[in-house]
């Protein structure tokens, strides 16, 4: 699959399953990401801050959060935004501007 091929079927994808899923080459190279880049940031995952927004007072998980935007096959980064769930998708944690 070309790089101008990927685009489309993401928008199908996720207009029909709700999600898209490539393959590791396919992302970075959509993302125009290097593996040399790709690899400071994987291991930053494994450097999490806890999610001091739980509603059970739990410190189990661990959150990290961005929004991106796509237009015309090019990937950008908007500005840092709280992550927010309903309290009817989520009956524990919803109604809460988590900032991670």
């Amino acid at each position: 699959m070309s790089d101008t091929d990927c685009l489309p079927t993401i928008d199908q994808a996720l207009e029909q399953d709700g999600y898209a899923r490539l393959a590791g080459a396919d992302l970075l190279r959509q993302l125009d990401i290097s593996a040399a880049d790709w690899a400071p940031f994987a291991r930053s995952w494994n450097d999490l801050g806890p999610d001091l927004f739980m509603a059970d007072g739990g410190r189990y998980r661990r959150r990290r959060h961005a929004t991106f935007h796509c237009a015309a096959g090019q990937f950008s980064r908007q500005p840092h935004q709280p992550h927010y769930q309903s309290r009817d998708y989520n009956p524990l944690n919803g109604d809460v501007q988590r900032w991670f």
